[in-house]
């Protein structure tokens, strides 16, 4: 009796092996099938992508210039980016040459993937953005004269003379890493890669644009305009 269960045991043992070997040849052909793989959580799939094909803006968008502006340029941005940065003061002196006619669209585009706590910097801003202190903290963080971090948003907000307190109960709750998370979702609708990003109506522009590029598309929508 002993002997036929060891028998048993032993031809139990022999298919479980067959099966891994199979399984494991199988697996190296025809590679793993797609319901074994690890899901990425960081991208959304194509279900839960967005069905848009522009920029959405509503009363949670952050905006500079008057609504009236013959030239809307949306700027999807990451704090922590170099070339974001260098394009900062391009489209702040663009501003001040052409007040009327051009209006900046802010979007949060953080890219954790390369630079590593940059949503937080991201929701310090939002915050500021509460206060009534968004471009003020804008420009600050792009001149890159505070620390990157939580305790350099603290030290930026205590320089531009915000209530510390609040920013501070505010930061650290991650008020709105929902709304930067939309924004990146928009994002990535849109077909955004890179930073910074612009759409201005039907153009855009990957990465460091170049005032006279831009001047060129202000000057074709006004032209566009007048023939209307």
């Amino acid at each position: 009796m002993k002997k036929e269960s060891l028998t048993t045991l032993g031809i139990a043992l022999c298919i479980l092996i067959a099966i891994s070997v199979i399984t494991a040849f199988a697996f190296s052909v025809f590679g793993i099938p797609s319901f074994l793989k690890r899901q990425n959580t960081q991208q959304p799939s194509s279900s839960n992508r967005l069905n848009i094909s522009e920029p959405i803006i509503d009363k949670t968008t952050i905006r500079k210039g008057p609504d009236t502006a013959v030239m809307k340029i949306v700027e999807y941005s990451d704090f922590l980016c170099p070339a974001c940065a260098q394009a900062a003061p391009i489209i702040n002196e663009l501003l001040s040459s052409y007040p009327n006619d051009i209006q900046l669209v802010w979007k949060d585009f953080p890219v954790e993937q390369s630079h590593p706590g940059t949503t937080v910097v991201h929701n310090a801003a939002r915050c500021a953005a509460e206060m009534g202190r968004f471009w003020d903290f804008h420009d600050e963080l792009f001149r890159r004269n505070v620390a990157l971090n939580q305790q350099g948003m603290i030290l930026l907000a205590r320089q531009l003379g915000m209530p510390i307190d609040r920013f501070q109960v505010c930061m650290e709750s991650g008020r709105y890493v929902g709304n930067i998370r939309q924004d990146i979702s928009e994002g990535q609708a849109l077909g955004v890669d890179a930073t910074p990003y612009y759409i201005i109506g039907d153009v855009e522009i990957s990465g460091l644009p170049e005032k006279d590029q831009l001047e060129q598309i202000l000057s074709d929508l006004k032209k566009r305009e007048q023939l209307q």
